[in-house]
């Protein structure tokens, strides 16, 4: 617990928010959802642990046989570790499939709840940058529209003092702060 401490304490905000939702996601699986993924990633490691030995064993066995057999030989000893390692493969597919069938309304189960929560951590996202988008698309508009005067002299300098003054009536200074159209 000690080293989970240390990490925690090196997180920031971003991080804490993608461990919080990832633990309301672990949270939302039930107990035999869990153990069927324990079971079926035990079962993953073990075939990845016959395979490497296998693997090692034919490497052995390729090199000891490259040193002292017919090149003719090697080739049939090399297909039968290829056709080997295909079974050992077939046999851990079945197992991973026979514990999905075995699970499948938990696992189901799991899959629609994280696909809910998914859809509602990102809904809720989605709102607030659209109303973030919203907010500042109304502020650009109300400035442009309440001072376009303004902006008419940032953007064409003594012109825009007098363009302002003839839209707004005015002689000279700056733009007031009534609205007229003009």
């Amino acid at each position: 617990m000690g080293n989970l401490g240390k990490a925690a304490g090196n997180m920031g905000g971003a991080s804490f928010t993608v461990l919080g939702t990832l633990l309301k996601i672990l949270a939302s699986f039930s107990p035999d959802v869990l153990t069927a993924i324990v079971y079926a990633w035990l079962a993953w490691n073990a075939a990845l642990t016959a395979y490497n030995i296998v693997a090692f064993i034919a490497a052995t066995a390729t090199t000891a046989m490259a040193l002292a057999a017919a090149p003719f030989g090697l080739l049939l000893i090399g297909a039968a570790v290829t056709i080997g390692l295909v079974i050992l493969a077939l046999i851990a597919l079945g197992v991973a499939i026979f514990f999905i069938v075995k699970y499948w309304d938990q696992i189901w189960g799991a899959v629609k709840a994280t696909a809910i929560t998914v859809w509602g951590v990102a809904g809720h996202c989605l709102g607030a940058t659209w109303k973030f988008i919203k907010d500042l698309a109304v502020s650009v508009w109300n400035w442009l529209s309440g001072g376009w005067h303004q902006f008419l002299l940032l953007l064409l300098g003594p012109l825009g003092l007098l363009v302002s003054s003839v839209c707004t009536g005015r002689k000279s200074g700056p733009p007031c702060r009534r609205r007229r159209r003009c």
